[in-house]
């Protein structure tokens, strides 16, 4: 958010929200059922993500 804001959006027009764990892309239990740690750090960084939505124009 604070990027935006730092590249001309009004911080009254945006909304953080942020669902922590509550909205994973990968489940803990997949993560866990994996053998590669590479592949358990790439579904770890799928959850790590900042999604954006466009309400209005």
């Amino acid at each position: 958010m604070d990027y935006l804001v730092e590249k001309g959006i009004a911080k009254d027009r945006l909304i953080a929200k942020g669902y922590g764990e509550t909205m994973l892309l990968v489940s803990d239990v997949d993560i866990e059922k994996m053998t590669s740690e590479t592949a358990k750090e790439d579904a770890h960084q799928k959850n790590r993500r900042t999604e954006f939505k466009i309400i209005e124009n």
